[in-house]
């Protein structure tokens, strides 16, 4: 599976957030000494060329957050079209399948690699999982891809489709004990296997769809309840 990510940037990313920051400062210690010695250009001349080369190899180093969010933002939205692409065969008439996506860094995981945004101290890893949810005629259908950001040839994908008969319920909630606090989304089938699970935002989006998914599931059991009884003599 070929996805569209910078692996080399970001190995650098993750990998070299010091070193950049101290190449940054070695770049300024020679602009300043270029621009002290400017009287003299047989001197600042080469000082001024080291300060550029620091600069540029720094800047070419430090993948930033924006970009690698910019990313998974583009990864997710391919996985989701490949979903609708998929089952366009549900998709009409109508209703139309609802297309959603849950997915987060993941926290945990041997080779892990991690970084704290400056940007209210988020945490980036070096994997993130995410899975395409469809809903239509009380039926969900998934498909979820688990991925390294530094490593290409780490890559995972799962799939399935569930009658929501065959579904208890949707957890979503943080990690009891976890060494990076996060938050996971799974969704239980009655038997008590989990279909899928997955790291997902902190958020009341999340959450809101986390307890509309129950909702719908507890709409189908009571309904069934109801039309088995009606069926009844």
């Amino acid at each position: 599976m070929g996805l569209d990510l910078k692996y080399t940037a970001n190995r650098s990313y993750f990998a070299y957030h010091k070193p950049v920051i101290v190449l940054r400062c070695i770049g300024a210690f020679f602009a300043a000494i270029a621009l002290g010695v400017i009287i003299f250009p047989a001197v600042s001349v080469p000082f001024g060329i080291f300060a550029i080369i620091f600069f540029l190899v720094s800047q070419d180093l430090n993948e930033t957050d924006g970009d690698v969010d910019e990313q998974i933002r583009r990864e997710t939205e391919r996985l989701c079209s490949e979903f609708v692409k998929k089952h366009l065969d549900v998709l009409h008439p109508w209703p139309r399948m609802v297309v959603s996506s849950v997915g987060d860094f993941v926290t945990e995981g041997e080779g892990l690699k991690t970084r704290r945004s400056g940007d209210l101290g988020k945490i980036f890893t070096s994997r993130y999982q995410v899975v395409a949810i469809g809903l239509k005629n009380r039926r969900l259908y998934y498909s979820g891809e688990r991925y390294s950001l530094i490593d290409e040839k780490e890559y995972a994908a799962n799939e399935g489709m569930y009658n929501y008969l065959d579904l208890a319920r949707i957890e979503y909630g943080p990690v009891e004990g976890a060494e990076i606090p996060h938050f996971e989304f799974a969704l239980i089938k009655t038997n008590g296997e989990e279909a899928f699970r997955v790291p997902a935002p902190d958020n009341t989006e999340t959450e809101r769809y986390a307890e509309d998914l129950n909702l719908s599931l507890e709409n189908a059991r009571a309904n069934e309840a109801q039309e088995t009884n009606q069926r009844q003599p």
